[in-house]
């Protein structure tokens, strides 16, 4: 754990990212399920396949999913039915990280918690019916093309922090990318960053959160 500004501030909140904190995730199934519907060797979408800006617009929703697979198309060569593309695209989900209900169980349920994720529309749209028993654990859930706003930026931070009624200084926030947790860490948060839900269990059991 990297404490923020004010590190002796009590905590009020946790904040867990989505992707490979809370649900497994895997960029190949969409590109094998693209490239078997394309006829092209998966391999070569992935070498083709960028996160750029782009991407972080759709991120933001400030393009919608037929604009954002439309340069994705052109990017990697092929050309596909919306459906399909959402399909594939919907494919990277895959379950809940085995043991994390319980784990978010465990908190103090004195603090808040919430989820702030980096996604979009199109995966949005089955967070419920996959993920709405683990989500009903949490009292807020941020998502960026709703909020207009993305990890790692500043406002983004700031913004979860009001929402939450709290200071950035008195959240602990969870993510496996580091450029998330850097801006988070520059906002004054607390972080842990993420590789396994063993990482999530020893940040939070060093931040005292975890009921025994």
């Amino acid at each position: 754990m990297r404490p923020g500004a004010d590190k002796g501030n009590r905590l009020e909140a946790v904040v867990f990212d989505l992707g490979m904190v809370l649900v497994e995730i895997d960029f190949a199934r969409s590109f094998a399920w693209w490239g078997g519907q394309a006829g092209v060797d998966p391999a070569r979408l992935a070498e083709r396949f960028v996160t750029d800006d782009d991407y972080d617009r759709h991120e933001r929703g400030e393009i919608d999913g037929p604009t954002y697979f439309a340069q994705v198309g052109k990017r990697l060569g092929i050309e596909l039915p919306l459906q399909t593309w959402e399909a594939g695209w919907q494919a990277l989900l895959l379950e809940p990280v085995l043991g994390i209900e319980a784990l978010v169980d465990a908190v103090d349920p004195r603090l808040k918690k919430a989820v702030f994720s980096n996604t979009n529309a199109t995966h949005a749209r089955v967070f419920g019916p996959r993920y709405g028993a683990l989500l009903a654990r949490f009292d807020r859930v941020f998502l960026s093309q709703e909020i207009g706003m993305r990890k790692p930026e500043a406002r983004a931070f700031e913004h979860v922090a009001a929402e939450l009624g709290t200071r950035p200084s008195r959240i602990l926030f969870l993510d496996d990318n580091v450029a998330n947790i850097a801006g988070a860490a520059a906002v004054g948060y607390r972080t842990v960053q993420v590789g396994s839900i063993d990482d999530s269990r020893r940040g939070l059991e060093a931040a005292g959160v975890l009921r025994h």
